[in-house]
């Protein structure tokens, strides 16, 4: 691939990024090779390689409907990866999963009775993702995406919600509640706090606590200093 032919591929994954931010999937926290690949297996699906313009943007409605082994022949071909046929798994379970839960790829295309392991599915572009993208790059994009999003929240926002309905709030008895994020350690914390000194502190006061999250969510810094902690 020549230079000229790199800065070509790397403005279109550019590209691919941002219309999947702009339709909801959350780039924060991925690595660049996992977004690299997000955004070429994406392009897959939707049939666009370097030279081709956004409007040619296929989606379910055109029957483009690829399987996982077939969206990495088009990656290797077309977008400069060298990814080996044994792969296949990791489209459906890394690569497409994002695009998938935001609604932008369908992972049953072709055939929607299959089970989650059958390989005969095929994945495509949404008809509501895919009017969307081919308006990418003109004065219509905007309101594509709010269509887009009409009737639905992104999935940047619905895992929002999701973790914050996994919090876990405690209780203490010298304090407001606390609300921790999830995780086992949080889980061992909240009974530690509520259940085992509740039978076992004989009067124990809760003058710290750390969150995997956040390192000093509750402290009593005037006891500490008393008891020079510090």
């Amino acid at each position: 691939m020549t230079p000229k032919q790199q800065r070509s591929l790397q403005t279109l994954v550019d590209q691919a990024l941002q219309v999947l931010e702009g339709l909801g999937v959350p780039l924060v926290g991925l690595t660049l090779r996992r977004k690299e690949k997000m955004a070429k297996a994406f392009l897959a699906v939707a049939g666009l390689r370097p030279g081709l313009p956004w409007a040619e943007a296929k989606d379910n409605t055109h029957h483009r409907q690829l399987l996982s082994r077939q969206v990495i022949t088009f990656m290797n071909d077309h977008l400069g990866e060298r990814i080996a046929d044994s792969s296949y798994d990791d489209i459906r379970r890394k690569d497409l999963v994002l695009p998938e839960k935001a609604w932008i790829v369908l992972k049953s295309a072709k055939n929607p009775d299959a089970n989650t392991n059958d390989g005969t599915r095929g994945f495509a572009i949404s008809p509501a993702a895919g009017q969307a993208i081919r308006k990418f790059g003109t004065s219509q994009w905007k309101n594509a995406v709010d269509q887009f999003f009409q009737g639905r929240e992104t999935l940047a926002d619905q895992l929002r919600r999701d973790r914050d309905l996994a919090r876990i709030t405690v209780q203490i008895s010298n304090g407001a509640p606390l609300v921790f994020s999830p995780g086992k350690h949080n889980v061992l914390q909240k009974e530690i706090i509520e259940c085992f000194l509740a039978i076992f502190g004989l009067g124990a006061e809760v003058l710290y606590v750390g969150d995997t999250a956040r390192k000093y969510l509750f402290v009593n810094r005037p006891r500490l200093e008393k008891l020079k902690f510090f």
